[in-house]
């Protein structure tokens, strides 16, 4: 089942846009950073080519959602849903990182983690 077109959503100062191939050197960066690599399920470094591989099967997934914080109009991070049940009982919440520096410890994380659970609970009409 291809992937559903994905939302953009936004507060007064936080945005969640769906993951895009021009993302790619940027969340490559932040996803391999020592300090973030290592709160991974697989902690090694990813090169490009795999990471591409990834990215182009993603966008063939309807059951995985990734979207890009933006916080004060610039890039900061990302967040995701995946294992929707097509029933839609329910999702997994993670994929998070804030990969610029400068941003982490604002509650960016908390602002994007609230808006993508209202997503999936008022959008999409999880259950849990």
């Amino acid at each position: 089942m291809p992937k559903p077109p994905l939302p953009i959503l936004k507060t007064s100062n936080c945005v969640l846009r769906p993951l895009a191939a021009r993302d790619l050197p940027l969340t490559l960066g932040w996803r391999n950073a020592p300090e973030i690599r290592c709160c991974f399920r697989t902690p090694d470094t990813i090169p490009m080519d795999g990471h591409k591989v990834w990215f182009n099967e993603y966008l063939t997934r309807s059951d995985d959602h990734m979207f890009i914080i933006e916080f004060e109009d610039t890039p900061v991070g990302q967040i995701g849903l995946y294992h929707i049940a097509h029933d839609r009982s329910g999702a997994e919440f993670g994929r998070l990182m804030i990969g610029d520096r400068e941003s982490q410890g604002r509650g960016i994380a908390k602002a994007a983690s609230a808006m993508i659970v209202e997503y999936a609970f008022r959008t999409l009409r999880l259950n849990r």
